[in-house]
C-alpha cells in the first residue's frame, strides 16, 4: 500500500486524534482556526475541507509554522516561488473525485459446440469515489520575502 493511500491517511488522522484524547494531555479544546486562521489554498483561495483543516491545522502546531497558507509545489511554482532548500511536503490533502468506468454485458454464442464470449458496447457507466492524495506546502517552506506574505495571507 502506498504511503499517501487515502486510507492511510485517514487511519493517521484517525490514530493521531485517539492518541491525543488517551493522552490526556489536550487541555481545554479551542477551535485551532481562531487561533491560526482556517487553512486555505493561496492559489485558489479556497478554504479547505473539514478533514483536511483538521490535518492541516495538526500540521501548523506539529511543525510550528505561523500562517496557514498552504498549496502545492507545482502552485507555488505558477506563483513564481521555489521550494526552499532541503524542504519538502510534510503534509498531504485529499481531493475526493469520481471515476466511471464502462459496465459491458457479456453473451455466449454457441458455434458448433465451441463457446464464444462476445463483448458488446457499455450498457451503462458506474461512478466510484477516489480520493488521491497531494503532498502540499506551507508557505514558510516557500522561498518568499517575509513582506510578501500579505499577498497570501489573509
Amino acid at each position: 500500500m502506498k504511503e499517501n493511500d487515502a486510507k492511510t491517511i485517514i487511519k493517521k488522522i484517525t490514530n493521531d486524534v485517539m492518541a491525543a484524547l488517551k493522552s490526556g494531555s489536550l487541555g481545554q479544546w479551542v477551535k485551532p482556526w481562531q487561533s491560526f486562521g482556517f487553512p486555505t489554498n493561496v492559489k485558489t483561495k479556497q478554504s479547505y475541507g473539514l478533514v483536511n483543516a483538521f490535518c492541516l491545522t495538526d500540521s501548523l502546531m506539529r511543525y510550528g509554522y505561523t500562517y496557514p497558507a498552504w498549496a502545492t509545489e507545482k502552485q507555488w511554482n505558477s506563483l513564481g516561488y521555489s521550494l526552499k532548500a532541503g524542504e519538502f511536503a510534510k503534509t498531504v490533502v485529499l481531493y475526493p473525485c469520481h471515476v466511471k468506468f464502462p459496465v459491458y454485458s457479456q453473451k455466449k454464442q454457441v458455434v458448433e459446440g465451441i463457446e464464444e464470449e462476445q463483448v458488446e458496447a457499455p450498457l451503462y457507466y458506474k461512478s466510484c469515489l477516489v480520493h488521491k492524495a497531494f503532498p502540499i506546502l506551507n508557505i514558510a517552506q516557500i522561498n518568499i520575502p517575509e513582506n510578501e506574505y500579505d499577498l497570501f495571507v489573509t
